[in-house]
């Protein structure tokens, strides 16, 4: 009986013990609009031209980045233009940090912010939590149910300098390790 018992322990601590699988994003391609020129990004999940630098960190909660002007005129993320599309390719809305409709970034400044879609954000009628955008950790079973698509993942950003308008399409593409 003792031998069964442990036995059965064994099972369970094993199954506990199941590999996962750690899912990664990585910033795939960027692409400029309005003449819609698909650009590389470098190494590190960054991405920089004559307008600004950008340097991405994805997480399952949203997806944080530091942006510096590169010019030498302000620029304004024009977040009622932005958006997020997730895998299965629904667009929403991005939710961040500001209250205001735009934020402007000074000649050579920085700008922290974040990005979250927000249909992943909801009101449970006591506080707001987030639904993650992604798994970060996959088991064998959850890796095979998904091994056959891409996982992709769009963030549109929309800018206004010197009174012209571009949107970049950040495109990242996951990974699994």
């Amino acid at each position: 009986m003792k031998k069964i018992c442990v036995f059965g322990i064994l099972v369970l601590f094993c199954f506990g013990l199941q590999a996962k699988k750690t899912i990664y994003l990585k910033l795939d391609k960027v692409v400029k609009a309005p003449v819609s020129k698909e650009l590389k990004p470098e190494v590190g999940n960054k991405f920089s031209d004559e307008t600004l630098a950008i340097a991405w960190e994805a997480s399952p909660g949203g997806f944080r980045f530091e942006l510096t002007n590169q010019g030498e005129a302000p620029l304004a993320i024009l977040w009622d233009e932005c958006t997020f599309v997730n895998e299965y390719k629904k667009s929403s809305r991005v939710v961040h940090a500001e209250t205001v409709r735009q934020t402007d970034i000074a000649a050579a400044a920085q700008y922290e912010g974040m990005v979250a879609p927000a249909d992943y954000i909801l009101w449970n009628g006591k506080s707001w939590t987030v639904t993650p955008i992604f798994t970060e950790k996959l088991s064998d079973q959850q890796f095979a149910e998904i091994a056959d698509r891409d996982l992709i993942y769009k963030v549109t950003l929309a800018f206004k300098k010197g009174g012209k308008k571009a949107v970049y399409g950040f495109i990242f593409k996951a990974f699994v390790r």
